[in-house]
């Protein structure tokens, strides 16, 4: 039995993500025996194909499939797979339910997902993916199923799975595909008649910044946005998630925005999440809602021209504690947003005008709200 020794399935993204994939599979082929069957171990009930000569383990699901399928488009099994059973291999790994080749990493609903779309969607030799008769009738895949993925209520986690999949595994055709139909559902998802539709954002925006795919990612980041400004978002769960993710860009750009309104509404709201939250998380939170109130009361500095720097600085605070704001304290961002300006510059008070200037100035850093709470960190 040959087998790939597991591996977290989170991408890495580009070439890496191919040689850490073909490293994996290629390391496990030096390994065969008997496979001992547990209690467990069973036939998938949609791909162990009668007809098939490869059998794939996957957890303690068999599947049953065809080499050509899965070594079509240059994909890593293409390389990684033992050879065809012959004379001078006469028992390679996979070629029966007590031999298989063992496919670790992976989970049986993923790499379900995968063959669906092989199947269903794939030809080989061909410019892209399209529906194919010949793979209907082989896996009873209907037409009606595929067209599924088309409709406005299409199931978008299965899209993220097959884009996934066949990025991990370089189906680079497949990957193209299921990348763009992605985008192209979330773009339609911008359209009021389709915004309620769910999704799991994070896995997608995951594949995305992994496989590269810019214009996903936007979508994605665009859609993120949305939900925050609606309040209609699990920020436990993106924080979580985003967790081990915060040295790439795109991440720290959604974790500093879910951060930033997670933390204005305060430790009631947080202590409903206290069970989901790390103890790094919710002393970060803490810490930044002190500094997020203290921002509204600390001395602002800046350069006077009006020759009585101490009765403008107070005739501007003054003004600022008389605005009526009715937001969270630790808002700082829309606090600012709301002290009108106009008034300071007319009759001649142009140097408490400056002064709104040097406060809207402190404001700027949480333009980028990551940079702040990465300032905030130990």
């Amino acid at each position: 039995m040959s087998h790939i020794t597991p591996f977290t399935p989170l991408l890495i993204g580009g070439s890496r993500t191919l040689s850490r994939t073909k490293s994996l599979i290629e390391d496990a082929t030096s390994t065969v025996s008997k496979l001992v069957w547990g209690d467990g171990t069973k036939r998938d009930e949609r791909y162990y194909i009668p007809d098939g000569n490869t059998v794939i383990l996957v957890e303690n699901v068999l599947f049953k499939v065809h080499r050509s399928t899965l070594t079509s488009d240059s994909s890593v099994f293409g390389t990684s797979l033992p050879p065809p059973k012959s004379s001078k291999n006469p028992s390679p790994p996979g070629e029966s339910d007590e031999n298989p080749f063992v496919l670790g990493g992976e989970t049986p609903e993923n790499f379900r997902t995968l063959l669906w779309a092989l199947y269903a969607l794939y030809e080989s030799n061909s410019s892209c993916p399209k529906l194919v008769a010949c793979s209907l009738e082989r896996t009873e895949v209907s037409p009606q199923d595929i067209a599924v993925l088309y409709a406005p209520g299409a199931d978008l986690d299965m899209i993220t799975r097959i884009a996934s999949g066949a990025h991990k595994y370089n189906f680079v055709k497949l990957d193209s595909w299921a990348a763009d139909l992605l985008t192209s559902k979330l773009r339609e998802r911008a359209k009021p008649e389709n915004a309620s539709s769910r999704f799991d954002f994070l896995l997608t925006l995951d594949y995305a910044v992994v496989s590269r795919k810019a214009q996903l990612k936007d979508e994605v980041v665009r859609i993120i946005k949305e939900l925050v400004a609606d309040d209609d978002i699990d920020y436990a769960r993106v924080i979580s998630f985003g967790g081990g993710r915060d040295h790439q860009a795109t991440w720290q750009k959604v974790l500093g925005m879910v951060y930033y309104h997670y933390t204005i509404q305060g430790p009631r709201r947080w202590d409903r999440d206290r069970t989901r939250l790390s103890e790094r998380a919710r002393t970060l939170l803490f810490v930044a809602f002190a500094r997020l109130v203290d921002m509204r009361k600390s001395e602002i500095v800046w350069e006077h021209t009006c020759g009585n720097e101490k009765g403008c600085a107070a005739r501007l605070q003054r003004h600022l504690e008389a605005q009526i704001y009715v937001g969270s304290p630790a808002d700082f961002a829309s606090w600012v947003r709301c002290i009108p300006t106009q008034s300071f510059v007319v009759v001649s008070h142009s140097c408490i005008g400056r002064g709104v200037a040097a406060l809207k100035e402190r404001a700027r850093v949480l333009e980028e709200p990551w940079d702040f709470f990465a300032s905030l960190q130990w």
